[in-house]
């Protein structure tokens, strides 16, 4: 296991057994600024990329930190999309509170994997467990 942050907001490493990279979010995302947001995105993007993963699972069971709409634009742009382009990638995750799992699954971030003509399977969680589960099937 490779770890590349483990702070006071995330931790991110790779399992290179699986070929799954870990982006786990922490409840001190709440005190967070959006310059925090930011780097804390772009450092996880460029883990990424260091490793070429098959793998991807975001867990955001934690997180809570307000994104405004152009903040997620920002979030697609400069570190989703960039990484769903990664010819390596072929499953890529979330986990999140189960009362949003409905909300997300017609996000921007699966409409931008649509248009890459289902060569990633994008799938939202609400348990570690079934997105860990379906990572290593």
């Amino acid at each position: 296991m490779k770890e590349f942050v483990n702070d006071q907001f995330n931790r991110v490493y790779f399992d290179e057994s699986n070929a799954i990279h870990y982006h786990i979010t922490k409840a001190d995302t709440a005190i967070m600024l959006e310059h925090d947001f930011k780097e804390m995105l772009l450092k996880w993007k460029e883990s990424v990329f260091e490793v070429n993963p098959k793998k991807i699972l975001v867990n955001n069971l934690e997180f809570d930190f307000p994104i405004s709409p152009e903040l997620q634009m920002w979030t697609v742009a400069n570190a989703s999309k960039p990484v769903m382009e990664l010819p390596s990638v072929e499953k890529f995750c979330f986990v999140m509170p189960t009362e949003l799992v409905p909300k997300l699954s017609v996000s921007q971030l699966t409409q931008e994997s649509n248009k890459m003509g289902g060569r990633i399977q994008l799938r939202f969680f609400g348990s570690y467990e079934n997105a860990h589960n379906w990572l290593l099937t």
